[in-house]
């Protein structure tokens, strides 16, 4: 995924909505479909998450980056 090197208001939706949905979206979906099942399993069993600093000192032109990284902290803290 290229870093985008120019402001938020002047980046494409694309550029936008691609990490929304790689870090984001995606583990959101993945985990809705297999936590039940893994809950089913014997024993204990765990998800884990690629967090990022990010999540709490965004850098500049990475708002998308950011917020999705922090999103899915807060799905991780969530499902704890």
């Amino acid at each position: 995924m290229p870093m985008p090197s120019v402001s938020f208001g002047t980046q494409s939706y694309a550029t936008i909505e691609s990490p929304v949905r790689l870090n984001a979206l995606f583990p959101l979906q993945l985990t809705h479909l297999l936590l039940g099942r893994m809950r089913a399993l014997p024993g204990l069993t765990a998800v884990f998450f690629i967090g990022s600093i990010a999540a709490e000192m965004p850098p500049p032109f990475m708002q998308a980056y950011a917020c999705s990284k922090s999103f899915l902290r807060t799905l991780a803290r969530s499902l704890s």
